[in-house]
């Protein structure tokens, strides 16, 4: 649980960063805390056994802090904003910086994970327009390459999911099982 003394040094951040799109996760600390154990508990992951976790896109982390609270190993990758990682370090979150790219390579620090999570990152290409399909049928591959067996990808962008999902079926259909919900897509291993 966030502590008053947590809650008041992540309300801090906030000065003098006021046009930072990332200020939201300060102005109010335990809304998204309480946002993020929603999505852990819908997910299955409270009460669970101890999994690997990686968070792409992890932002301040409280996805992260709240999966560690409830004893899984979770690591965070992000790109990097003073935000973001000071976020993290009032957490007290593993976090490792990167950009996530339309090639859909990960760092190599990525490997064995038990769930791999990218929840409302805005993936984008340089010049601003958001990944379609392929982009991300790519990083999807990446990432079963690198989940245990048994293991999940949980992708839920901020955005409206406009894939066209039969068009990946010859890309990833014969590697994967894909569920499709409103907002949510969950790529299983086969």
């Amino acid at each position: 649980m966030l502590t008053r003394e947590t809650m008041r040094k992540l309300k801090l951040l906030a000065v003098g960063h006021e046009d930072d799109p990332m200020v939201k996760f300060c102005n109010d600390p335990r809304h998204w805390y309480l946002e993020a154990h929603r999505i852990v508990e819908g997910m299955g992951l409270i009460p669970a056994r101890p999994i690997r976790i990686f968070d792409l896109g992890c932002g301040f982390g409280y996805f992260g802090y709240i999966c560690r609270e409830v004893h899984h190993e979770v690591v965070g990758l992000d790109v990097a904003s003073p935000l973001i990682l000071e976020g993290n370090r009032i957490l007290d979150n593993t976090l490792f910086m990167c950009d996530l790219n339309a090639l859909g390579l990960l760092p190599r620090i990525v490997r064995e994970a038990d769930l791999i999570t990218m929840f409302g990152v805005n993936l984008r290409h340089q010049n601003g327009d958001y990944w379609g399909s392929k982009p991300y049928a790519d990083l999807t591959l990446d990432v079963l390459d690198r989940l245990n067996p048994g293991g999940r990808f949980v992708i839920r962008p901020n955005y409206p999911l406009t894939w066209d999902l039969e068009s990946w079926g010859w890309r990833i259909g014969n590697w994967a099982t894909i569920e499709h919900t409103e907002n949510t897509i969950t790529v299983r291993p086969k």
